[in-house]
């Protein structure tokens, strides 16, 4: 922790862990490997999501195709039904969803982690400023 470390600036530290990165503010507040190692578990866990998300986004895409290639035609046979994509997007889902769940646990506990630093930083701030007043 950095020397001289306010409780305010700690508490800011704290929220740019909890709103905005995990570990942006570990690292503000001195904290270089709990910092670095949050925002790794952030990296990490949006890489594991993104599978899922980029196939259900193509398979969404696939469908408006189809829809506005019926439109262009103006035929009235739609080319993909609804039933045909809850069955396509469950194909994925079977495919990519375990990995994405472990994704969102990653995130969490980077963001978790984030949470106990912040507190930490703001209690030895507090702990400073009380030494420093006696």
């Amino acid at each position: 922790m950095k020397d001289g470390l306010t409780r305010s600036q700690a508490v800011r530290c704290f929220l740019l862990n909890l709103f905005l990165l995990p570990g942006a503010g570990s690292l503000k507040g001195g904290r270089r490997t709990a910092g670095v190692m949050q925002m790794l578990l952030l990296v990490i866990g949006t890489l594991m999501i993104i599978p899922l998300f980029l196939e259900a986004i193509g398979q969404f895409s696939k469908m408006y195709q189809g829809i506005s290639q019926m439109a262009d035609t103006g035929t009235s046979e739609v080319p993909q039904s609804w039933d045909n994509l809850k069955e396509k997007l469950d194909t994925v889902w079977s495919q990519h969803g375990m990995l994405a769940l472990a994704g969102i646990g990653t995130m969490g506990i980077g963001w978790i982690w984030g949470f106990i630093t912040g507190l930490s930083l703001i209690n030895e701030a507090a702990q400073n400023e009380e030494q420093a007043g006696d």
